[in-house]
């Protein structure tokens, strides 16, 4: 159970933007993750049915998805991927473009022991795109923190790699997967699955090229992963 006063800062959630007060994410934090996270994730329930900000003035959405990921509340991972998993129409009305820049991060944080659940949200092709690349993302800089995983992360992307090969007939995705790939040094096997959507031309070459230019560039190791923010930084870049 919450105080009165910790109640208090939990609602001024609903009134700020990118302009929140640090002090105020700083109070929030010392609040028992026992009975913080709870508050959160019914905060994310309740802009589902919310898109017109009843609220208040606020971005709370985006408030309790980067509190839980400072959280690491792995628990919450699939409330995450259900809001991950919205309309573009509702992800760009809240997010906008802490979904491409920044919201990767919140995968980082909760989803290092649940990779299985990521790879059955990146299957459904009617999540949208920048969602599913977010979800990318946090995959890939999983490596920072836990570079023990490069193994297991390698054979994430070759089961997701199968998968889409077989599969799928959205080129554009397609290539996001590929130009991810620069971002965790992938293994001799990983390399020939990409040569193979080239050869069967399942890619977009806007974005990826031709497999020359693309295998140069896979191999130039400049790989841009990297640690989570803290949230306040993540404002402080927007704001």
């Amino acid at each position: 159970m919450v105080s009165t006063v910790q109640q208090i800062a939990l609602s001024a959630l609903y009134n700020y933007g990118d302009d929140i007060p640090k002090k105020l994410l700083d109070y929030i934090l010392t609040i028992p993750a026992e009975h913080l996270i709870p508050k959160l994730e019914l905060m994310l329930e309740e802009s589902l049915s919310d898109q017109c900000d009843e609220k208040g003035t606020g971005l709370y959405p985006l408030h309790a998805l980067l509190l839980l990921g400072e959280l690491k509340s792995e628990k919450s991972l699939p409330l995450i991927l259900k809001i991950f998993g919205q309309p573009e129409s509702y992800l760009e009305y809240w997010f906008d473009d802490y979904l491409s820049e920044n919201l990767w991060q919140v995968i980082t944080q909760t989803a290092i022991n649940n990779l299985d659940d990521l790879l059955t949200f990146i299957k459904i092709p009617i999540n949208y795109l920048y969602a599913r690349w977010a979800v990318l993302n946090g995959v890939s800089n999983m490596l920072f923190i836990h570079p023990e995983k490069h193994q297991e992360i390698n054979k994430w992307y070759e089961r997701l790699l199968d998968y889409l090969y077989n599969k799928s007939k959205d080129n554009e995705f397609n290539s996001a997967v590929l130009i991810e790939l620069k971002n965790i040094k992938p293994s001799s096997e990983l390399i020939e699955q990409t040569k193979k959507f080239f050869t069967k031309k399942k890619i977009d070459k806007f974005m990826v090229g031709n497999w020359n230019d693309y295998y140069k560039n896979l191999n130039n190791n400049d790989n841009k992963v990297s640690l989570p923010k803290s949230i306040a930084d993540v404002y402080a870049s927007h704001y």
